[in-house]
């Protein structure tokens, strides 16, 4: 965030997988001036087909956001820029709603099976600073002798 502040650039967060996820204690997609999240299916917090959102505490953005996702509408309903229509419909949004009451219980079920993994497997993922979501769990079996062609049986 630094080499963006000095450069004058503008940070939006790609969050898409890290809803829950914090790092030094800050939450996924608030790092910049605004994230992205995704709530595609396969997702900690998931509808039933494809959707998003933009998570910022610029007003300036969250308006342009606003009138970009219903037609370039803003909040009265006025016609202000080009847009399109990038809402969820009622029942992805009440999917969605249902999910984020227990999306603490998803992600922390996640750690729970992850810490069994790393204790039975032997594998070091802590970090002090660093609170992961385990959307993912990938295990590495390299070490300093093993390649890639020992791996597929190649060598």
């Amino acid at each position: 965030m630094a080499t963006a502040s000095k450069h004058g650039l503008f940070v939006v967060e790609d969050a898409a997988q890290a809803l829950g996820s914090k790092f030094k204690g800050k939450a996924a997609g608030t790092f910049g001036q605004a994230g992205a999240i995704s709530f595609f299916p396969a997702k900690v917090l998931g509808c039933m087909g494809d959707g998003g959102g933009v998570i910022t505490n610029d007003e300036h953005i969250f308006d342009r956001i606003y009138q970009l996702h219903d037609h370039g509408r803003d909040v009265d309903g006025e016609v202000r820029c080009w847009g399109r229509n990038s809402r969820l419909d009622n029942l992805q949004a009440a999917i969605l709603n249902h999910g984020l009451k227990s999306s603490d219980k998803v992600v922390s079920r996640r750690r729970y099976i992850a810490a069994l993994y790393q204790a039975r497997l032997m594998i070091w993922m802590n970090c002090n600073y660093l609170r992961h979501l385990m959307q993912m769990l990938t295990i590495s079996t390299f070490t300093k002798t093993t390649n890639c062609k020992e791996i597929a049986g190649m060598s």
